[in-house]
C-alpha cells in the first residue's frame, strides 16, 4: 500500500437474518463474505393439507433394486416429496411469520416446496440438516429454499456450519449486494481523513487468508482487509482490491520486494556533515542546504507530525534537532520508516593515513568558538558588564575550553581513530587475491570454495539497518496461540475433558451456558488447570485494564492486534490476583508473554468454590470481543442491561479463536 491509497468500508447491511433460519451455502466458504441462499421449514394447519398436490421427487432410484459390490441394495423405504403451496397458504406463511423473517416477501415464496411431513401419521422424516419436522398432528411441515434472492454474510458468523448447510444460531446482519465496492462519489473532507493511508505498508496475502481477511467478489476480484496509519498516525481499518491496476497506490509484489525501503547516496564529507549538523542544530541551516541524508530524516519526521507543532502558515516547516530524531526513534511507525532508509556513504573505518578527512573537522573547532564567543559577548551585554577585564577573562575561558577539546580530538584521532582504520587494508588483500593466477581459480572453483566479494578501494559502502532488516524478513506465521502453556485438563484427552471438556456445547464450561440458575449466560469458554498454570498472551497487544473478576479472582483485559492487523479484545478473567506482576495498564504486552496464572474461585469463607472429584478447579475464563463497539473501553465489556450475557452486543464465543490458538501451540486439532 503506498501513500494515498484510500481504504473502503463495506457497505451498511441491509437487514438482519434470523436465528434458526436455514442456510444454503452457493459459492466459495473460506471468504470474509460469502453467497448463501436462505431455506426456510414452516409449519402450516393439516386443516389446510391437500393429498392430491403432492407428488413424488424425480428420483428414479426409488423403489429399484440395484447391484452394489456387496450384493443386492433394497429401494427405499420413504420417498421425498414435493407439495403445491396455494395463494392462501403462502399469505398465510407471511402473516404468520413475517415478524420473525422481514426480509421473506410473498412473491419470493415458490409454488412447489418440499414436504417434510404430513403430520398424520404417515410422516416422512428426512434426513435434514435444518428444522425437524413438527411431530404434530395438527401441522404440516414444508421447507423450500428462495433461489433467486441470495444474500451475502460474513463467514465468521456461521464458522459452527464448518461450510456445511444448516441453521443460524444467532441472528446476522445480510447484504443483498456484495458489501464492497469503489464510491464514485467524491468523499468528504472527514471521509478522506478517515480512509486515506498516509504511511506505506507491505501486508503478506498468505497471513491475511490465514486470518479469513480476504474476500472474493462477483467478479472473482480479491479484496483484502488491512490496517494503516492515518496523518495523525492513528490506526485505520478497511479493504482494498488487490486486482491488477484496479484501484491506485495499491500494488502486488514479489515477498522478496523490499517495499518502504528506500536508498540514498550521501555524497557529504565528513567535515561537511558535521558542519551542516551542527547548524542544524542551532537552525542556521536553510533546508536548501541539507545533504541526501537529512533531507530523507526530514521528510519523516515531518511527515510523521514529530514536530509539525512548530509549523507555521506560509513557512517552510523548520529543521530538526536531534532531540526531535530520538523522539522519532522512540514511535514504532517512525522508527520503521527511519530503519528502511539504505544509505551508502564513506566508511568511517576508511581513510588516507594523514587522516585528511577526519582533519576537516579541525577547522570546525574555530568557529564554534568564535561563534560561542558572540553568544558570550552577548549575555554579558545583556547583562551589563562592560569592563574589559572581566570580558577577557570570559573570552579567555572559552579559549582554554576549546584548547581542551581540541587536545582530546587530536588524542582521539591518533589513539582510536588511526587504529581503526582497516578497511584499505582488506581492501588491498582481497585485491592481491582477486589477482591469483587462473588455475588457481580454476581450482577453488573445482571444490567450491566460495569467493570473496571485495570492499570497495573507495571506502563506500551501503550501510543497512541491521534490526530493521531482520525484522522485515521475521515474518510469523502464528497469528494466535493458545492462552495456556499447557494443555486444559478438561482437554477431550485429560481428566475431565469427557464431562467437561471446553470444545463442546453440552457442559458447563460452554459459552452460552446457564449461570444464576438462568438468569444470564455464560459469556467465555472456562479452561481448567492444574494450580497456577501460566496464562500467555495470545498474541501482541495493549492492557486495557486490571481489576476484580468473580469470587475473589482478577481480569486482565487486552486490547490484540496480529500480523496481518486484525484487531479485537481478550478478557483473561477469573485469574490469581498475587500472580499479576509488573503488569499494568498501558503496557504493551508481546504474543507469549506470562501475563498471569489461573485462579480459583473462592466463597465468601475463603473455602474452594468448584470442586470436582475431590480436586479443586483453578481456571483460566476467556471473553473475546470483535471491536465492533469498539476497541477501548468507553463502552465497558460489563453491562447487566445487556441480556443475556449481561455483555458488551461485540461479545462472540471464543471458541474458533481458542482452536486456532491451540492447533498453532500443540500441533494438533482439539476434539
Amino acid at each position: 500500500m503506498e501513500k494515498g491509497a484510500r481504504l473502503t468500508q463495506a457497505s451498511p447491511s441491509a437487514g438482519r437474518l434470523s436465528a434458526g433460519m436455514g442456510i444454503h451455502f452457493t459459492g466459495d466458504t473460506e471468504s470474509y463474505y460469502i453467497k448463501v441462499k436462505a431455506s426456510y421449514t414452516f409449519t402450516i394447519p393439516s386443516i389446510s393439507f391437500d393429498a392430491l398436490r403432492t407428488r413424488p421427487l424425480l428420483n428414479t432410484d426409488v423403489g429399484k433394486v440395484s447391484t452394489g459390490v456387496n450384493g443386492k441394495i433394497h429401494p427405499k423405504d420413504k420417498q421425498p416429496q414435493w407439495y403445491s403451496l396455494t395463494s392462501k397458504d403462502k399469505e398465510y406463511l407471511i402473516n404468520t411469520y413475517l415478524s420473525r423473517y422481514p426480509e421473506l416477501t410473498l412473491s419470493a415464496i415458490p409454488d412447489i416446496v418440499e414436504l417434510i411431513s404430513n403430520g398424520k401419521g404417515q410422516e416422512i422424516t428426512l434426513p435434514s440438516v435444518y428444522s425437524k419436522p413438527v411431530k404434530d398432528d395438527n401441522f404440516f411441515t414444508i421447507r423450500f429454499i428462495i433461489e433467486n434472492k441470495p444474500y451475502w454474510i460474513e463467514s465468521d458468523k456461521v464458522l459452527h456450519l464448518k461450510g456445511q448447510d444448516g441453521q443460524l444460531t444467532s441472528s446476522i446482519s445480510y447484504w443483498n449486494n456484495f458489501p464492497l465496492s469503489f464510491d464514485s462519489r467524491s468523499p468528504s473532507i472527514q471521509e478522506k481523513t478517515r480512509t486515506t493511508v498516509c504511511y506505506p505498508r507491505a501486508v503478506s496475502l498468505s497471513l491475511l487468508a490465514r486470518e479469513g481477511l480476504i474476500a472474493i467478489d462477483e467478479e472473482k476480484a480479491k479484496w483484502v482487509q488491512v490496517t494503516a496509519l492515518d496523518e495523525q498516525t492513528f490506526p485505520i481499518q478497511g479493504w482494498v482490491n488487490i486486482k491488477q491496476n484496479v484501484q491506485a497506490h495499491i500494488k502486488l509484489v514479489s515477498p522478496w520486494h523490499w517495499t518502504g525501503f528506500e536508498t540514498i547516496e550521501e555524497k557529504a564529507t565528513v567535515g561537511e556533515l558535521s558542519d551542516k549538523l551542527g547548524k542544524n542544530n542551532v537552525a542556521k541551516l536553510d533546508l536548501a542546504d541539507y545533504t541526501p541524508a537529512m533531507r530523507a530524516l526530514h521528510q519523516i519526521l515531518t511527515g510523521t507530525l514529530i514536530y509539525s507543532t512548530q509549523r507555521k502558515k506560509d513557512l517552510p516547516p523548520p529543521t530538526f534537532t536531534d532531540s526531535n530524531l530520538k523522539e522519532g526513534l522512540r514511535r514504532s511507525w517512525t522508527a520503521e520508516q527511519i530503519g528502511h532508509l539504505l544509505v551508502r556513504y564513506e566508511s568511517e573505518w576508511y581513510a588516507d593515513a594523514a587522516l585528511s578527512k577526519w582533519n576537516e573537522i579541525d577547522e570546525l573547532f574555530e568557529e564554534e568558538k568564535r561563534q560561542q564567543k558572540a553568544l558570550i559577548e552577548e549575555g554579558l551585554d545583556n547583562l551589563g558588564i562592560t569592563r574589559p577585564y572581566q570580558r577577557d577573562f570570559a573570552m579567555e575561558k572559552v579559549d582554554e575550553a576549546h584548547e581542551h577539546v581540541k587536545s582530546n580530538w587530536q588524542r582521539e584521532k591518533e589513539e582510536r581513530i588511526k587504529p581503526s582504520l582497516w578497511w584499505q587494508q582488506v581492501a588491498q588483500a582481497q585485491a592481491q587475491v582477486q589477482n591469483q593466477t587462473t588455475s588457481t581459480e580454476q581450482s577453488d572453483a573445482d571444490t567450491n570454495s566460495p569467493k570473496l566479494t571485495n570492499l570497495s578501494t573507495d571506502g563506500k559502502a551501503w550501510f543497512i539497518h541491521p534490526i530493521a532488516m531482520i525484522d522485515y524478513f521475521n515474518v510469523r506465521s502464528t497469528e494466535i496461540i493458545f492462552p495456556l502453556k499447557v494443555k486444559p485438563i478438561n482437554n477431550f484427552d485429560m481428566q475431565f475433558g469427557k464431562k467437561f471438556n471446553w470444545t463442546k456445547n453440552d457442559n458447563q464450561t460452554m459459552f452460552g451456558s446457564n449461570r444464576s440458575g438462568g438468569k444470564r449466560k455464560h459469556a467465555g469458554r472456562d479452561l481448567y488447570t492444574e494450580p497456577n498454570a501460566e496464562i500467555v498472551a495470545v498474541c501482541d497487544g495493549v492492557v486495557l485494564d486490571i481489576r476484580d473478576f468473580y469470587c475473589k479472582t482478577h481480569q486482565i483485559t487486552v486490547k490484540h492486534h496480529t500480523n496481518s492487523g486484525r484487531e479485537f479484545i481478550i478478557r483473561y478473567g477469573e485469574v490469581d490476583k498475587s500472580s499479576i506482576k509488573n503488569l499494568k495498564v498501558g503496557d504493551s504486552v508481546k504474543q507469549g508473554a506470562i501475563l498471569a496464572k489461573t485462579g480459583k474461585l473462592l466463597n465468601n469463607d475463603d473455602t474452594p468454590l468448584m470442586v470436582l472429584s475431590g480436586k479443586i478447579i483453578y481456571m483460566l475464563h476467556l471473553e473475546y470481543y470483535s471491536g465492533e463497539s469498539g476497541l477501548d473501553l468507553k463502552k465497558p465489556l460489563s453491562n447487566k442491561a445487556n441480556k443475556p450475557y449481561e455483555r458488551r452486543k461485540d461479545l462472540l464465543d471464543p471458541l474458533e479463536l481458542l482452536k486456532q490458538g491451540y492447533r498453532n501451540s500443540f500441533g494438533a486439532d482439539p476434539q
